[in-house]
């Protein structure tokens, strides 16, 4: 684990393998004991909390065994958007 401190407006950038960038920028201190950030990157590239990932990850997970062959999703690309 790489560990850094930043102060108030400073960044800290992320190269990705296909040279594109998330910038990670520290918006503010509160509380002394948290961190506002603020985050830059192209809009296909995830950037999600802990907390919520894991709970998009077992969603998945469980819509892939109640679904393992993939039908309902196949179904519901050729619904109507209005759907």
């Amino acid at each position: 684990m790489l560990v850094l401190t930043r102060t108030r407006e400073e960044e800290i950038v992320v190269t990705l393998p296909d040279g594109r960038e998330v910038v990670i920028r520290v918006l503010d201190v509160i509380h002394g004991n948290k961190v506002s950030l603020g985050f830059t990157a192209d809009e296909d590239i995830g950037i999600y909390r802990r907390e919520l990932l894991t709970a998009l990850q077992a969603a998945k997970k469980a819509s892939e065994i109640r679904d393992p062959l993939g039908v309902a999703e196949a179904y519901n690309e050729g619904a109507p958007a209005n759907v």
